[in-house]
This record gives C-alpha cells, structure tokens and sequence, in this order.
C-alpha cells in the first residue's frame, strides 16, 4: 500500500506531532501558511501548503529551504521579480542601479491591515504595466504619483510603496 503526502499529514496532526518548519509567505495571501514535517530517512519531508485557496501535499527530498522552496524555476522576467516579492517581501527584489542598462518598471506594494500586501508592476493609466528607458524617468513616474491625494483601496492601511527595478 502506497502513502500519500496527504495521508501522512493526517497521520501527524492525529497524533498531535507539531511541524518542525513553518513559513508564511510575505504576501500572505498567494502561499500563506506552509508546514513541513522532517520524517525519518533522509532528508525527506513532508510539506503542507495553500495555493489559490486549496491545501496542497507534497513529499520532498531536497535540501532546500522551506521559503526558497515555494519558488519556482518555471518563471522568469518580471514574474519572476513578482513571486520573489510574494514569498520573501519586497526587500528580497533588488532595486536597480544607475549602472543598469535598463529598460526598468515600478513594483508597487500595497500593504493591508491583516496584515497583508501585495505587490504588482505599477500601471499608468489605461492598466498597460509602465516600462521607462531610464531610473530618472521611473523616479518621475513615482514623483508624480505621489504628489497629490490618494485614496487607499479597501482595507490598504496607506500610500503603496515604490521600487525601481531592471526588467529581466
């Protein structure tokens, strides 16, 4: 008879044994809470995890860290960008430099009470994602967004931030 993940977790949590990882994604909303149980043999584990609302299983036997683990290779580009900033925060997305060729875009996180944020490429104003040839311009682009009034979305505690980064 073949274990699943699934079933083994229900084995673990009946018997009242606690995780010995824990992570919850930056962003709280995308990954949420994810559960890893060391077993035995290995370096296996068994991780518990949400994605989109549904709770996942899967046995692993990688070395990976349990937050490098929700990251995924199949992405790239500003995808890429964006899911770092979901599963590690923002400050884990490097900024650009002076030195980068560019072209550049704006993350733009919105931070809600909860707490939770959420990170996306900023947009002008017919929702296209903004692409700017220099870090001037983009610094432009947040100058004027932030000059004036701002009405914070449903449940956003302020003003979203801004981070200038190269487009891969």
């Amino acid at each position: 008879m073949k274990i699943t993940a699934e079933k083994l977790v229900e084995i673990l949590r009946e018997r009242n044994i606690e995780p010995d990882e824990t992570f919850c994604a930056a962003a709280g909303q995308d990954y949420g809470f994810v559960a890893a149980w060391n077993l035995p043999w290995g370096s296996a584990r068994v991780i518990r995890y949400g994605d989109n609302g549904e709770t996942n299983y899967e046995l692993d036997d990688t070395d990976t860290e349990l937050s490098e683990w929700l990251i995924s290779d199949e992405v790239s580009g500003i995808d890429a960008l964006l899911q770092e900033a979901t599963v590690l925060g923002i400050d884990a997305v490097e900024a650009a430099t002076s030195e980068d060729s560019g072209p550049f875009t704006i993350l733009e996180t919105h931070d809600f009470y909860g707490p939770t944020s959420r990170t996306r490429v900023a947009q002008d104003d017919d929702g296209k994602d903004v692409e700017f040839d220099t870090i001037e311009e983009a610094q432009a682009w947040i100058d004027n967004e932030e000059d004036g009034d701002y009405y914070c979305l449903h449940n956003e505690s302020g003003r979203p931030s801004y981070k200038i980064v190269t487009v891969l």
